[in-house]
């Protein structure tokens, strides 16, 4: 789900966190599943980052921290109507 927190932001919601972006600063800051991100006792750690990539065909998002593209945060936005339990762990086969 995508929704304004506020004027001028981005909300994102995943499996594990909301991600909260300010376009206009170039700054995000993102809080764990069930706390109230608009309550003020929700500390703000705001980020860097320098473009966010959003994909509306697949859900994914890719954050990245510098220009280059060196440092990059890639994520998934939730579906509403997919119900997950919990982080699921990926299993990648070693290449020949």
């Amino acid at each position: 789900m995508t929704e304004p927190t506020t004027p001028g932001t981005i909300r994102i919601e995943t499996a594990n966190s909301v991600w909260v972006f300010e376009p206009a600063r170039r700054r995000f800051w993102r809080v764990p599943r069930g706390l109230d991100v608009n309550s003020p006792a929700t500390a703000r750690a705001w980020q860097p980052y320098d473009k966010l990539e959003l994909d509306a065909d697949s859900g994914a998002f890719t954050v990245w921290l510098d220009p280059e593209g060196t440092r990059l945060l890639r994520s998934y936005r939730l579906d509403p109507t997919e119900h997950i339990e919990s982080t699921r762990e990926l299993t990648l086969e070693p290449r020949d």
